[in-house]
């Protein structure tokens, strides 16, 4: 038994140098899923989006500074499709939420971060949809020259440039360090550290205390999640049901109250409430190849 629990810690923390950067989503506990329902990989550069079927897209409006970046997807899903940067690599995730498959939305859509898009299909059916995304790295970044930010990749991470940034309150840019020590400083980050769950790391939650108040503009719709001094990727949260097209993909999870209690425990009543009416949905998105190294042997 010994020998078995000193196996796992040493699965559950490879050195740094030992991760390897690619985008995997939807997380679930299910060995048999890996790769086709959860943790699916996506495409980290144009020619794998062509090369998937993928076509371009004229997406909704950007934040000021990625403006360059081009949209790819499934022709007729808009689920996820994915933002590229001039040297071909992703650049940002879009949720996209089909608004008629929407029901008992519990905040604005608008106040919590969404942008609305209206796009048209193959066979030239309009549809709307409420938006919202996480960019790799801060505008800032794209101002460095194309071939200096080519050579100089991490190629560990999706993120670039020491830290992301997310769609927040009010579409305002929320910036989030790729330093799990800064976003565990509450007094920096404003995240507070909840559970490390297997296959997902350690959760933090915007502002999230057993006090915090379920209202609008308080319950933020990412969480950060770190592992082994890494931050290995993002989660997101929308507070309401969705029911997704039986011709989309179904990138979503929807975690019951006592899984919610699990991920946060240091979360309100209220929270917990949510999960069960109406619902929470959420989405895990990683930005490294082997997320589930992620074991939280020993770690709460």
């Amino acid at each position: 038994m010994i020998r078995t629990l000193a196996l796992l810690c040493l699965v559950a923390a490879p050195a740094l140098a030992a991760y390897k950067a690619n985008l995997r989503v939807r997380f679930d506990l299910n060995p048999l899923a890996f790769g086709s329902s959860s943790f699916v990989e996506l495409p980290l550069t144009v020619w794998q989006a062509v090369a998937k079927g993928w076509t371009q897209k004229t997406g909704p409006t950007v934040p000021s500074g990625y403006e360059a970046l081009v949209l790819y997807g499934p022709a007729d899903d808009n689920t996820v499709n994915l933002y590229y940067d001039d040297n071909d690599w992703v650049a940002g995730f879009q949720i996209g939420l089909d608004k008629e498959q929407i029901s008992d939305a519990v905040f604005d859509f608008e106040i919590q971060g969404f942008t609305s898009w209206t796009t048209t299909l193959s066979n030239g059916t309009s549809r709307d949809y409420w938006t919202i995304t996480t960019y790799f790295f801060t505008p800032d970044y794209l101002t460095t020259d194309a071939t200096t930010r080519n050579s100089s990749r991490n190629t560990e991470t999706l993120i670039q440039g020491g830290s992301m940034a997310v769609n927040g309150y009010n579409g305002d840019l929320y910036t989030i360090s790729a330093d799990p020590t800064v976003i565990a400083n509450t007094s920096v980050s404003g995240f507070t550290e909840q559970a490390c769950m297997i296959w997902m790391g350690h959760h933090y939650y915007y502002n999230m205390t057993t006090s915090t108040e379920c209202v609008q503009g308080n319950m933020f719709p990412w969480f950060p999640l770190a592992y082994n001094g890494v931050v290995t990727g993002i989660g997101f949260n929308f507070f309401g049901k969705y029911a997704p097209r039986p011709d989309n993909f179904n990138y979503f999870e929807n975690p019951a109250s006592a899984a919610v209690k699990l991920i946060v425990p240091r979360g309100p009543t209220c929270l917990y409430d949510l999960a069960d009416d109406p619902s929470i949905l959420t989405m895990h998105i990683y930005f490294i190849e082997t997320p589930r190294t992620a074991l939280c042997v020993f770690e709460g």
